[in-house]
């Protein structure tokens, strides 16, 4: 209401000065009034063309052009102007220099709704060129060639024509409005209300031009009022349009993008963060505070780069504020003790206030670095197989291929008994045996790791019988006894588990001792989600130097009973990939116990 009220009191104290001035010398009124719109068409103008491309309305561009013409015809009209000494004689040029403004300013104000939809307006240069023609044939038919009708006449007042001309501008005018009405979706509402009110106020001042007697009367002084009111209509639509729109356009398109990364840095799952060219950072993504384990807002104070991360470059922050940086290894600390492999990127930010400002991101790459891991553990199992393929399997080869070479000799030499031939025979028979086991082990092995795993609620006890059933040969032949209890239902997959079972049992009945049947008792502890099982023998058990190595692949802690090495890194397999652990208790000559943890079932696992 304020700012209204302002308004309201400049335009009073405005009206009221020129109106004093007409008092004084109307000539003075006429020439203040004209000028000022001059000066309004000419700022209509150079804002139209300097904001042409950012106003989305060919209509406006057009007439912005228009209104500097306009303005030069009127400031002819003001220099000619009874009372201005600048041209002599009787030949009233004001009033016909006056005409041809308000025809041009009509016509233009209709014409120019021809290009109402085209959001860009492509020929701004021709429309100079074609508004400077017309303009320059309206100087030459009134001041040159005198073929202009005569508008005014000392004692008579104004000529028919004139009047005429007047109201033929009005219905130019009136035309224009209803074209600007039924375009109005094509506008803002309120450029729309200026532009049309803008035509109304023009059509009442042509209105009060055609009562005047003589040019320094009452309907005169009128008619300037209304026509300096009509220039600073289109005036406010151009600046509204070409300047204070495109500007909150711009702000709004910057704070919108400034919103939209922002909720994007804080839904992404990556550390993001700004710092100062001391380290200090002033902000922080959801993600990165949870990293942290922050439940505060950021406090440049508190979190420091060189706190947070170690590098192993000393000037690494001059760096960050001059370059960028692109996946540098470092450390994420937390609370002094946990440490987190991440890559480091930053670009500095280029501004004038904060020249050593920069931002940047951390991804976690402690899965990768696992993974890395892992695939290094896979070339070197890689590398044990093709030296089991080359040493282990050539070994029973060249032993079979021996025995046939020497029963070949012997049936060539000498005959040979049935016996000798028996003998012979089943060596080779249990060399290809040991072979198949070999081969068999080595395939159960590599394919734990691609096999599609189907975890359920599985029940131990069903698990230990079905590895108990496949080595009852072997538990018969050795005479073991073994102990099982009521087990707990656990979360695995069935065969795998079985594998796991009937790999423990088979080592504790072939590692026992010589004459000693095998006594071995199944033991197990709940401890929190999980269930620790122990495998107990009474067997050579393991040396205390080879504990450490007994799930290496292809490691055999005993040499002098058969076996590929295989079996329990089959067994450390399973367990892993069970979410469990798995490690083995020793005293030679007493026995061995196997210890591993498996997940308990949930009570809707089915």
């Amino acid at each position: 209401m304020l700012s209204r009220a302002r308004i309201a009191g400049f335009v009073i104290l405005f009206v009221a000065g020129l109106y004093l001035s007409s008092l004084y010398n109307y000539l003075l009124f006429h020439s203040l009034a004209e000028i000022l719109s001059i000066i309004v068409s000419g700022s209509i103008f150079f804002i139209t063309w300097n904001s042409r491309k950012t106003i989305a309305n060919g209509y406006l561009v057009f007439i912005g052009i228009a209104y500097l013409f306009v303005g030069g015809i009127d400031l002819i009209h003001v220099i000619s102007f009874d009372g201005m000494t600048i041209f002599t004689g009787d030949h009233y040029y004001a009033s016909q220099f006056w005409i041809g403004a308000r025809l041009m300013e009509s016509i233009s104000l209709l014409a120019g709704l021809f290009f109402v939809k085209k959001r860009e307006y492509k020929h701004p240069y021709l429309t100079v060129l074609i508004f400077s023609i017309v303009m320059l044939i309206l100087i030459s038919s009134i001041l040159w060639w005198k073929i202009f009708p005569i508008t005014f006449v000392a004692g008579s007042g104004q000529t028919p024509f004139k009047i005429i001309s007047e109201y033929v501008i009005i219905a130019i005018l009136a035309a224009g409005g209803g074209v600007l009405i039924y375009c109005r979706k094509e506008f803002d509402p309120v450029v729309f209300k200026l532009l049309l009110a803008s035509i109304l106020l023009t059509m009442i001042e042509e209105l009060f031009f055609t009562l005047y007697f003589t040019n320094q009367d009452v309907f005169n002084m009128i008619g300037h009022f209304f026509k300096l009111g009509s220039f600073y209509m289109i005036y406010r639509a151009i600046v509204k349009t070409g300047f204070i729109d495109p500007q909150k356009v711009l702000f709004r398109e910057l704070k919108q993008s400034e919103i939209r990364y922002r909720e994007l840095s804080e839904l992404l799952p990556i550390s993001l963060f700004e710092a100062d060219g001391e380290g200090k950072i002033f902000y922080m993504n959801r993600f990165m505070k949870e990293q942290l384990g922050l439940k505060e807002d950021v406090s440049p104070e508190k979190n420091r780069l060189l706190d947070l991360f170690r590098f192993e470059e000393k000037d690494i922050l001059i760096r960050m504020t001059r370059e960028r940086i692109l996946g540098m290894e470092c450390e994420l600390v937390i609370d002094d003790f946990m440490k987190t492999p991440v890559l480091f990127y930053s670009a500095p930010i280029m501004s004038e206030d904060n020249p050593a400002w920069f931002k940047g991101l951390i991804i976690d790459v402690t899965r990768q670095k696992e993974q890395e891991r892992l695939l290094i553990e896979s070339n070197l199992h890689l590398e044990q197989f093709a030296y089991i393929a080359s040493h282990d399997l050539k070994a029973p080869l060249h032993t079979i291929s021996g025995f046939l070479s020497l029963i070949q000799d012997k049936v060539d030499t000498c005959p040979i008994s049935d016996k000798e031939m028996l003998e012979l025979v089943t060596m080779a028979q249990s060399t290809t045996k040991r072979m198949s086991v070999l081969i068999q082990d080595l395939i159960d092995f590599s394919m734990l790791g691609s096999t599609k795993t189907n975890f359920s609620a599985v029940s131990l006890n069903s698990v230990i019988h079905e590895a108990i059933l496949n080595l009852k040969l072997h538990i018969d032949e050795s005479g073991a006894t073994i102990t099982v209890p009521e087990l707990p239902v656990v979360y695995g997959d069935f065969p795998q588990l079985s594998r796991l079972m009937l790999n423990l049992l088979n080592n504790a009945i072939k590692y026992s001792i010589h004459g000693t049947p095998p006594i071995i008792r199944i033991e197990y502890q709940k401890k929190g989600n999980l269930h620790s099982i122990s495998v107990i023998d009474n067997g050579v058990g393991i040396d205390k130097d080879q504990i450490g190595k007994v799930f290496e692949l292809f490691h055999r802690a005993n040499s002098e009973v058969e076996g590929s090495g295989i079996g329990l890194s089959v067994c450390k397999k399973i367990v892993e990939r069970h979410g469990g652990t798995i490690r083995v208790e020793s005293n030679p000559g007493k026995g061995s116990t196997f210890i591993f943890t498996l997940p308990a079932a949930l009570p809707d696992a089915s």
